[in-house]
């Protein structure tokens, strides 16, 4: 079997949202991390593990907390179609809205007419025990990357 490269440990923690978005807005109810602590000797699980083999945590751990902090009491998660390619996935949680979204263009994005014309909280994907950087913009100026971000409405 040929394997792919195995994912950087900041590949990894940058995945979490994407696939946990996806994975989500297709109608799966409950996901669970497969791979807690990294171990044994195949060549396409060794490095998945949320902490090292020493239980050290990854950045990985730092970003999938973060997801579950986030996302905590979703109802429902919906793919939301946006303009120039952004990809959005619109949690709705009682009280908020929080959406992952991503794109594979760098830039400034207009999403109000998704979000509505207001400032939102945009927050990085955490790779630390430190607290994410936020930023307040306005939803016709998000900046998004391939690296995805939280909106926070």
């Amino acid at each position: 079997v040929d394997f792919k490269p195995a994912p950087t440990n900041e590949q990894q923690a940058q995945d979490i949202p994407k696939r946990l978005s996806l994975t989500y807005s297709n109608g799966v109810s409950l996901v669970l991390y497969f791979l807690y602590i990294e171990s044994g000797t195949d060549p396409g699980t060794q490095v998945l593990g949320l902490v090292d083999g020493n239980n050290n945590p990854k950045l990985a751990y730092y970003a999938f907390k973060q997801f579950v902090a986030n996302t905590k009491g979703f109802e429902s998660v919906v793919k939301k179609n946006s303009p120039g390619g952004a990809l959005l996935y619109e949690y709705d949680i009682p009280g908020k809205k929080v959406y992952v979204a991503w794109a594979s263009s760098a830039g400034n994005y207009d999403l109000s007419n998704i979000i509505g014309s207001q400032n939102v909280v945009v927050e990085e994907i955490t790779m630390s025990d430190e607290d994410a950087k936020r930023q307040t913009t306005s939803s016709d100026q998000v900046p998004l990357s391939e690296v995805a971000v939280y909106i926070i409405v």
